[in-house]
């Protein structure tokens, strides 16, 4: 059964597995009775499906080279608990805020869409940390992030430098502030050291040299 199954794969999104395939189980079995090996398998299928996208999720690692951790409970455009990387996410979604601050997408040209989220974890793409974080008074405290919960491919030459030019102009100085917040918040001198090599490559890549 469902739970079995649970417990032979801990890192399963208990979530998606216990609320969405169960509702939608048990809405497809009412409205279909006719058809219950139909739903039947659209269920199994369903488990399936977030078996995959845990395992993927449970092999990723963070800025520190250490396994993904969570951002908060659900956090927005995130999946599950997690800002993890998905190739498919065109907007990048990667960056961990632990509580979304007010005018925050206004600030960024989104309109006011996210005041209804105040103080909500959030998922945010990485040219929006870049343009907000490099406005005109902000400090590190108006956007905190949460260095442990950023997937690897934040720092990533080939996949987010073209997300940070297109915060704005100073996109290298927002780089600066992430590695410099992160390296704060390093949990080990092994950390570090990852999320040194991955800022210095990052720097690199855009043709500047790293001195943090």
């Amino acid at each position: 059964n469902l739970s079995s199954l649970v417990d032979h794969f801990p890192f399963v999104n208990r979530h998606i597995l216990t609320n969405t395939c169960s509702r939608t189980y048990f809405t497809l079995r009412n409205r279909y009775i006719g058809a219950m090996q139909m739903v039947r398998t659209f269920y199994l299928l369903c488990v399936a499906v977030a078996l995959l996208a845990s395992l993927a999720t449970a092999e990723q690692l963070n800025v520190y080279g250490e396994p993904l951790q969570e951002c908060g409970t659900e956090p927005g455009s995130g999946e599950g608990n997690g800002c993890t990387y998905r190739s498919y996410d065109r907007g990048a979604h990667q960056v961990c805020v632990t509580s979304m601050p007010g005018g925050f997408s206004s600030s960024t040209g989104q309109g006011p869409w996210s005041d209804a989220h105040i103080g909500q974890p959030w998922c945010i793409c990485i040219w929006a940390y870049s343009n907000v974080i490099m406005q005109e008074g902000n400090k590190d405290e108006d956007l905190p992030i949460k260095c442990d919960a950023l997937p690897e491919e934040v720092l990533s030459s080939s996949f987010s430098l073209k997300k940070f030019q297109d915060g704005g102009p100073q996109f290298l100085a927002a780089i600066d502030r992430m590695c410099n917040t992160c390296k704060a918040q390093a949990p080990s001198t092994e950390g570090l050291s990852a999320l040194h090599s991955k800022c210095v490559g990052l720097k690199s890549a855009a043709g500047h040299k790293a001195d943090y």
